[in-house]
């Protein structure tokens, strides 16, 4: 009885994996087979090889928009750091010549006071993008990205082709947000 279970069990669990890749592969067939002016071709599609790369959780997402903001405000607090010191230097040179002005030394002063206020306004700034997924889980999926090998009929010269490309679909596995070709 126990070895029944365990053999049913198995079962489901094949025919569920064989229910999605097949959702997936009509999606994919769908997007293979239709041009851009959606236009729907017969390209005799059939999948080699299908695999559920990764599925886009909302916690990637942060992780990925926080990480890209973090990269863009540190370059601009280190360029304007850069400024700082030019004009630091700047300063120096002016007060150290013997015939400075006091303008050149109210220029670079305030100069080096602008910076500043920006590098403390750019610490202060957390970023906006992420404001969307405020309300959702981190394990909710946006989407699954799945590598697809498949065949298709060339629409011109009718010769069988593979080809190889990453899809992107969406967390029900119906539609295709994009593909990218894999070498």
């Amino acid at each position: 009885m126990k070895q029944l279970v365990i053999c049913l069990a198995t079962i489901l669990l094949i025919a569920s994996c064989n229910q999605t890749k097949s959702k997936y592969a009509k999606a994919i067939a769908k997007e293979v087979q239709t041009d851009h002016r959606g236009t729907k071709y017969d390209l005799n599609f059939k999948v080699v090889e299908l695999e559920e790369l990764q599925k886009i959780t909302v916690g990637d997402s942060l992780r990925i928009l926080t990480d890209a903001f973090n990269t863009n405000r540190n370059r601009s607090i280190a360029s304007y750091e850069l400024d700082v010191e030019r004009n630091i230097k700047s300063l120096e040179n002016a007060k150290s010549n013997r015939f400075s002005t006091q303008t050149m030394i109210k220029f670079y002063e305030d100069n080096i006071a602008k910076y500043n206020r920006r590098i403390d306004s750019l610490k202060a700034i957390t970023p906006t993008t992420t404001k969307k997924y405020e309300a959702r889980s981190d394990n909710e999926i946006l989407a699954i990205l799945v590598r697809c090998k498949y065949a298709i009929d060339h629409p011109l010269s009718k010769v069988r082709i593979e080809e190889n490309y990453k899809f992107t679909l969406s967390p029900d596995g119906t539609k295709c947000y994009s593909m990218v070709r894999v070498k």
